[in-house]
């Protein structure tokens, strides 16, 4: 987590003038999702606060790659 914030506070400059390199690679965007509600569920969890999800728009397909 902290190295995130480093590289976001190098990456302010470039940001700035307009030349921040762009990234773009294929993500499973399912599977981001669901690590997302892990981190929340987990959250919310500890908080003895019942959670669910649904996932709309998604096909039967498990891997949905964007």
């Amino acid at each position: 987590m902290m190295m995130f914030n480093v590289e976001d506070l190098l990456a302010l400059p470039q940001l700035k003038v307009g030349k921040l390199p762009k990234n773009i690679s294929e993500i499973n965007l399912k599977a981001a999702l669901d690590q997302v509600w892990d981190i929340m569920d987990y959250k919310l969890t500890a908080k003895e606060i019942e959670t669910g999800s649904l996932y709309l728009g998604f096909d039967s397909v498990e891997d949905y790659s964007v």
